[in-house]
């Protein structure tokens, strides 16, 4: 997690948990970031006034201000769970919606493998692998209308069973 840390937790009831925390202050340091991408995109339109990037400085803030928000990714994290449920070969984890806060958000923690395992892995493997992801990803666009802006490495697990899990729906719109 770029904004928090992802740690491993045991619930009252045994189960095993995934808590993301966000780092402390994390507001103000995108704030910072921000204030510096104004100060560079006004630069870049004295160099090339073409390009409009006053539209492009105000998406990238709205979605940085909703990847702050946990709750949010907590809704949008069961709102993909419910559209891939049941699914053959891709797993989202459960939100633990009473453990949510702002920063913190709390979901069943899930065991698989990640990239780097996978490309250690047979052709036939990665060639799956590489399938559920692009439909994964792809298929939300074309299938519910719906844009992961985070499909890094980091957020798909290879699965015992051969499932794919999906993990950070923070920027997600």
């Amino acid at each position: 997690a770029s904004l928090g840390q992802v740690h491993k937790a045991v619930a009252h009831d045994g189960r095993l948990l995934a808590v993301k925390l966000q780092y402390p202050d994390m507001q103000s340091a995108v704030a910072a970031d921000l204030s510096q991408l104004k100060v560079v995109f006004a630069l870049h339109a004295r160099m090339d006034p073409a390009v409009e990037t006053g539209e492009i400085l105000k998406e990238i803030s709205e979605r940085l201000k909703e990847e702050l928000d946990y709750e949010l990714e907590a809704q949008n994290t069961r709102a993909v769970g419910r559209a891939h449920r049941g699914h053959p070969f891709i797993v989202i984890p459960e939100v633990v919606t009473d453990l949510c806060r702002p920063r913190v958000i709390v979901m069943d923690f899930i065991d698989g493998v990640g990239h780097d395992e996978v490309a250690r892995r047979d052709q036939a493997t990665r060639d799956r692998v590489a399938e559920i992801i692009f439909r994964f990803y792809f298929g939300a666009m074309y299938r519910h209308n719906a844009f992961s802006g985070d499909p890094h490495p980091g957020n798909s697990l290879l699965l015992a069973d051969g499932r794919m899990a999906f993990l950070d729906f923070g920027l997600f719109k």
